[in-house]
C-alpha cells in the first residue's frame, strides 16, 4: 500500500509526514531490537451481549481515562526505572511496562517490574469490575518491541495466550515458570515487611491453585477500609456485593450454559472467600503504608 504522499510502500506509513522519503523510515528502524518488557493483556466479558452504545461508550471511557491518568503520573515519576504504555482497542487492553532508555543494568529487577506492572493493573481492574464488568487475562514477562504505531513480540503473544487459552476463568493468569517465580519472589518479600504487624495474615497479589499463578484482583481493597476510585469510595463488602449481584444476574441469563456456569460459580469463591486483612488495631499505620500505587519494591 503506498501513500499518496509517501512513496514508502507501508500500511503503517498515513501520509502525515507528507513528503518523508522511505530512507526516512528506513534509518528510524534501524537498531530496534526486542527488550525485556512485562506484558499484561486485559479482555472485558460479555460485550458481544451488549447492544447499546453507551455500554461500549463507558468501557472506552474506563481505558481513555486510564491512558490520561498514565500520562500525569509519569510527568512525576521521572526517577523509577520503568515506564508504560497502555494500548486500548474495543474491549480489550495492552498495558506493557519497560525500562526507560539509559537505565544502567544494575537498577534492573525483572521480577520488580512484573510485580510493579500487576500491582498497578489490579487498581485498573478493580474500576473495571466496579463498573459491573467481569474481566479475563494474561500475564508474561518476556521479549517485546512497541512503538507509536502498535506492538509485538513473544510476550505479548504469551499474555494473550494465557487469557484465551489458559485461563478460563474469570481471572488474569500469569504465566506459569515466571508465575511461580514471583509468587515465592513476593512471599519472601512479604516475610521481610511490616505487613506481618498491621494485616491478620500478610495481602498476596499473586495466587497459586493447582500449580496455576493468577492475581488477586482485590488485593488493594483487602488492606484498607475504603479505597477512593473515580467513582467514589468503595469498601470491600461493597464491592462483593456489585460482583454477586452481577454473577447472579449472568447466572440467570445463562442458566443452560454449563460452561458458563461454571465460570459464574468460579469467581463466586473467589469473591466470597475474600476478606479485609486490616488489623484493626494498627488501622493507622495500615492506612499510612498502602499507597494508590507503587514504583518499586526494595
Amino acid at each position: 500500500m503506498t501513500s499518496k504522499f509517501c512513496k514508502c510502500p507501508t500500511i503503517y506509513c498515513t501520509g502525515a509526514q507528507k513528503a518523508a522519503p522511505r530512507e526516512q523510515h528506513v534509518r528510524n528502524m534501524k537498531n530496534k531490537t526486542y527488550q525485556k518488557m512485562a506484558v499484561i493483556f486485559i479482555d472485558i466479558l460479555g460485550t458481544r451481549e451488549m447492544k447499546e452504545f453507551n455500554e461500549k461508550l463507558n468501557i472506552h471511557k474506563i481505558f481513555h481515562n486510564e491512558v490520561l491518568l498514565n500520562i500525569e503520573r509519569q510527568k512525576n515519576l521521572s526517577h523509577v526505572v520503568y515506564d508504560r504504555k497502555l494500548y486500548s482497542f474495543s474491549d480489550c487492553a495492552y498495558v506493557i511496562y519497560h525500562y526507560k532508555e539509559d537505565i544502567e543494568e544494575s537498577r534492573k529487577d525483572d521480577l520488580n517490574l512484573l510485580f510493579i506492572a500487576l500491582y498497578n493493573t489490579s487498581l485498573l481492574v478493580l474500576k473495571v469490575l466496579n463498573e459491573g464488568y467481569l474481566v479475563r487475562g494474561g500475564a508474561s514477562l518476556g521479549e517485546c518491541y512497541f512503538d507509536d504505531l502498535g506492538f509485538f513480540g513473544p510476550s505479548i503473544e504469551d499474555a494473550y495466550k494465557q487469557e484465551s487459552e489458559c485461563a478460563i476463568y474469570p481471572r488474569v493468569l500469569i504465566e506459569s515458570k515466571v508465575g511461580e517465580q514471583l509468587f515465592k519472589w513476593e512471599n519472601a518479600k512479604v516475610m521481610d515487611t511490616v505487613a506481618l504487624k498491621i494485616f491478620t495474615s500478610p495481602p498476596k497479589l499473586i495466587l497459586k491453585h493447582d500449580d496455576e499463578y493468577y492475581l488477586n484482583v482485590l488485593y488493594h481493597i483487602q488492606q484498607v477500609e475504603s479505597i477512593n476510585i473515580e467513582s467514589g469510595n468503595l469498601t470491600l463488602e461493597q464491592i462483593k456485593s456489585n460482583l454477586n449481584q452481577k454473577i447472579n444476574s449472568d447466572k440467570s441469563k445463562f442458566k443452560g450454559n454449563a460452561k458458563i456456569i461454571e465460570k459464574l460459580n468460579w469467581f463466586s469463591i473467589f469473591v466470597n472467600n475474600a476478606e479485609n486483612l486490616l488489623n484493626k488495631n494498627n488501622v493507622y499505620l495500615a492506612f499510612s503504608a498502602i499507597p494508590n500505587e507503587i514504583t518499586s519494591i526494595e
